[in-house]
């Protein structure tokens, strides 16, 4: 059976929750930790492609002022993989697209005249191909409106539907030559919840796992960081009472393979070490995930 790897570890289903507080550009990254079961060349395409999607699910739900997450789910069946992008960003009008949905994408120009106006009109922040270039990567592709608990329903204008869902296949030709009992044994976080981190005072930093020794954390941007060097560490745990773990920490490796710098850290365990804190922390993630103030929340099964 072939798998989704994400992080080192294998699923055959992967649901991840993006909040609308994000950019497109940070799910992307987030995508780069996602490998399907395709070529390189496909796992790119598909990876734009989708967000590109999810870039259009965030802007309705800005517009709506909903801060409900886009929900983006993977799925193995037999050869195929599934994929779905769920919100309640209030639908949309497919008439006042530049193209047809009916038609198929060979029929579609992205250069004609419709197109153009659509840019125009939109202030050139809508370029009208999300869709067009979703249904070129996908086998097969579907679009479908949804009513406040996910049932589909027709549109019948303005305020006549809750959100929008996507559903679309992409037949595997990857061959996953591991065998799946190692797989399934390098199944073992099954929850991954992008808490909001600062490290030295960087803002745009993320946590990816932690342990009573030590965090992983993303980071966005280039600055200074060295391995063996000290850094201190601010983790968001309670949203509303704005309550934070402050732990200092040294940096053990950093991995600047990609846009995304991975730091793993470990604990200084001085007189202000927040001992009792981390480990109520831990049980949060480990019992009740959905409690912890992330702004991405990642599935695996």
């Amino acid at each position: 059976m072939e798998y989704i790897c994400y992080n080192n570890n294998y699923y055959s289903q992967l649901s991840i929750h993006f909040s609308p507080k994000l950019s497109a550009s940070v799910f992307f990254r987030i995508m780069e930790m996602v490998e399907l079961p395709l070529s390189a060349e496909e796992n790119t395409i598909i990876k734009f492609a989708l967000a590109e999607l999810v870039n259009n699910s965030v802007r309705a739900l800005h517009e709506r002022k909903s801060e409900k997450d886009v929900v983006v789910s993977f799925e193995m069946s037999d050869n195929f993989i599934k994929v779905g992008i769920h919100d309640f960003g209030g639908g949309f009008d497919v008439k006042k697209l530049p193209h047809s949905l009916e038609k198929t994408v060979e029929n579609v120009n992205m250069h004609a005249e419709e197109f153009q106006r659509y840019r125009e009109k939109h202030g050139f922040k809508r370029f009208g191909i999300g869709l067009v270039s979703a249904k070129m990567v996908f086998d097969a592709f579907r679009l479908a409106f949804i009513d406040s608990e996910c049932r589909e329903i027709p549109w019948k204008g303005e305020g006549s539907v809750s959100g929008t869902s996507i559903i679309a296949a992409k037949k595997t030709g990857k061959i996953n030559k591991k065998e799946e009992a190692v797989s399934v044994m390098r199944r073992i976080r099954r929850q991954s919840i992008f808490a909001r981190a600062r490290i030295n005072e960087i803002e745009n930093a993320f946590l990816l796992d932690i342990s009573e020794n030590g965090a992983h954390l993303l980071v966005f941007e280039e600055n200074g960081f060295k391995e063996g060097g000290p850094v201190k560490l601010e983790i968001l745990v309670d949203e509303k009472k704005k309550k934070s773990l402050v732990c200092d920490a040294i940096i053990r490796w950093i991995d600047r393979g990609s846009e995304i710098i991975r730091i793993g850290s470990e604990f200084v365990k001085n007189e202000s070490f927040p001992e009792k804190d981390l480990r109520s922390f831990l049980d949060t993630m480990e019992n009740e995930p959905k409690l912890v103030p992330g702004l991405v929340y990642i599935e695996g099964m």
